[in-house]
């Protein structure tokens, strides 16, 4: 029985924030995502965090794309009108600011973020954006492409192995140096880890376990030639058709590359 899935791809952006406190690591990882928005068909764009799990989400792709651009570059953009929210990047300190307010380096109530500020005034959530009170801001970019070429001419799949609801997925990419055990997976739902690599990486392993009619899970590329930083959040998830209780799921999917 062969299954189509909907996969889904994101490069997040997520940190906790100390209440007047000047953020540190936050502003290099906020540099490090930034460095990520290389591509162009990004789908939709959600603010959220502690204040606002759910958060805002932008799904204007044309938006999405020019915002995602603009982070990237340390340029500004906007603002402009959709979802019901204002949306516009911008420099701010010393670097570039997120926000739905519609108002760079502004003090309001909203949902903005700007680790690189240079002071406490690091932005928030669903909330009044300086001298806010300690909390986790989170920045999500779904996109339908995985950044990387498969080494070969065969899609990567996504078999099940003949345990319900148990299965293997194997992507073999191309292009992609990782350190020894520099893999660190993160998985939803899971009782094992994953594959952590070795020095030259051409397969991308995962075992999991998931919940009926749906796998969710999430694992990180650590790769950087000088071996310093997280550059890459990739999480998918799959939704297919449960097969009758007497089949066991075979399900295939190629991953877009």
């Amino acid at each position: 029985m062969f299954t189509t899935l909907d996969v889904s791809n994101a490069i997040v952006y997520s940190q906790s924030f100390t209440y007047f406190t000047t953020p540190s690591s936050q502003c290099t990882d906020w540099t490090t995502f930034r460095a990520l928005l290389v591509g162009s068909s990004y789908t939709s764009l959600t603010i959220s965090g502690t204040n606002d799990p759910t958060g805002i989400t932008l799904t204007n792709a044309v938006y999405v794309n020019a915002i995602a651009q603009a982070l990237r570059t340390y340029s500004s953009y906007g603002p402009v009108s959709s979802n019901s929210y204002s949306w516009a990047v911008g420099g701010c300190g010393g670097g570039p600011e997120l926000t739905a307010t519609g108002c760079v380096c502004c003090c309001n109530t909203g949902y903005t973020v700007r680790p690189c500020i240079g002071n406490y005034n690091w932005g928030g959530v669903n909330c009044y954006t300086c001298t806010a009170a300690g909390q986790t801001l989170t920045v999500t970019i779904m996109f339908r492409d995985i950044p990387f070429r498969s080494t070969d001419k065969k899609a990567p799949q996504m078999k099940f192995s003949t345990k319900p609801y148990h299965g293997v997925l194997k992507a073999p990419f191309t292009n992609l140096k990782l350190p020894s055990k520099r893999l660190k997976p993160n998985p939803r739902n899971s009782s094992r880890t994953l594959y952590t690599g070795s020095s030259v990486l051409d397969t991308i392993k995962a075992e999991f376990r998931n919940t009926p009619n749906m796998i969710h899970f999430r694992f990180h590329i650590i790769y950087n030639e000088r071996k310093k930083q997280l550059i890459f959040l990739l999480e998918i998830q799959l939704n297919y058709s449960l097969p009758l209780p007497s089949q066991t799921p075979n399900v295939t999917t190629a991953i877009p590359h």
